[in-house]
Parts: structure tokens; C-alpha cells; sequence
């Protein structure tokens, strides 16, 4: 974690993988694709959707569900942003894929991608949990896409953060810095 420093903004976390996975819309199992792959029935699901389960422990906060499912709702477009006249994802897609999740896990602290290139994701999700989801979508793009960027940019919907990721000792450790819009999308302030 080079690149971005502690100060008043920033939190540490720590970031356990759980489970990777894809969600699949009828009870009719495909074959196991890799033994570190699972595969989930979901009623509603539109198509093939792949997920990602971590567990994210803020260092200043205790005693919180640290649970996260990322959603992989956006095609990935490596290094290059989408043009403005693209549409990153589907949203009818979205909508039907949330509402599939929202009844079976009705629990569970999700987001979804709407957009995913290296060095940045921007999702949507609860903004309570905005600082533990930045932490963990970033700590997902180290290891599932290995995005070595310093730092990792997350937009949780309307948040901002930059995130530092290392790995030592077997653990994910990640650095939330809380950034300003034009920061977090690379446009210069001056």
C-alpha cells in the first residue's frame, strides 16, 4: 500500500475471500466448471451472473455483519472507458437481476458493477456500507482481475474512494481514502 496515505478520511480494512461464484436461473446444474467455482440456483435470474463473496472488517468498527456479494453486472473494458454513448450495462438486466436477489438473499449487503475497467469500478449499493464496499469491490478487482492499480478507484454510487491493496501475511489489507468526483475519475482539478 504505496500509494495513498492514512489521514482523517481513510480507514483500514481487512478483506477475507468467501466464495466465487455465478447464479444461474434454472434448477438444471451445468457441470462443474472448477472446484473453486460454486454455482447457485436463483429463481429469476436472466442469464448466467457471476458473483463474488467477501468479508470486510473495517479496523474501526466492530461487531458489524462485514458480508459483501459483488454482482457482476457490467462487461469489463480492461483499460479503455467506455464511450460516452455507450451503455456500460443493461439496465432492464439489472433491475431483473436485483429484484431475483433482493427474495433469495434478502439479507445480504450487495452491489452491483454498472461499470469495470482497470483501476476502476463504479457500483451500486447501500451508502451506509459505502467505505466496506468500496474496500471489498477493490480487493476483488486485486485478486479476480489482477488489477494491480495504486490506487484502485470505486464510485459506490454516489461515493468516491480511492483504495490502496496489498497482500501480506495471507490477508487482503486495504487502505479507503474517500476522494472528490473529478479525483476519483482521473480529471485533473486544477
Amino acid at each position: 500500500m504505496a500509494a495513498t496515505h492514512p489521514d482523517s478520511k481513510s480507514v483500514t480494512a481487512a478483506v477475507r475471500q468467501m466464495e466465487i461464484g455465478f447464479f444461474i436461473g434454472d434448477a438444471a446444474l451445468p457441470a462443474p466448471m472448477s472446484e473453486q467455482f460454486t454455482t447457485r440456483v436463483v429463481a429469476g435470474i436472466p442469464s448466467l451472473t457471476q458473483f463474488f463473496r467477501v468479508d470486510v472488517q473495517l479496523d474501526d468498527q466492530t461487531g458489524a455483519d462485514g458480508e459483501i456479494w459483488m454482482i457482476c453486472t457490467a462487461v469489463p473494458t480492461g483499460s479503455r472507458k467506455p464511450p460516452p454513448t455507450a451503455a456500460p450495462f443493461d439496465e432492464a438486466r439489472l433491475r431483473e437481476v436485483r429484484a431475483a436477489l433482493a427474495v433469495a438473499l434478502p439479507n445480504a449487503t450487495l452491489c452491483f458493477t454498472t461499470e469495470d475497467r482497470e483501476g476502476f469500478s463504479r457500483v451500486i449499493a447501500d451508502s451506509e456500507r459505502a467505505q466496506a464496499i468500496a474496500a471489498g469491490v477493490a480487493v476483488i478487482k486485486y485478486f479476480a482481475a489482477w488489477d494491480e492499480s495504486d490506487p484502485i478507484n470505486v464510485t459506490v454510487t454516489d461515493e468516491h474512494f480511492a483504495i490502496s491493496v496489498g497482500y501480506a501475511e495471507g490477508a487482503y489489507r486495504a487502505l479507503v481514502r474517500r476522494t472528490a468526483r473529478a479525483a476519483q475519475q482521473g480529471v485533473s482539478t486544477a
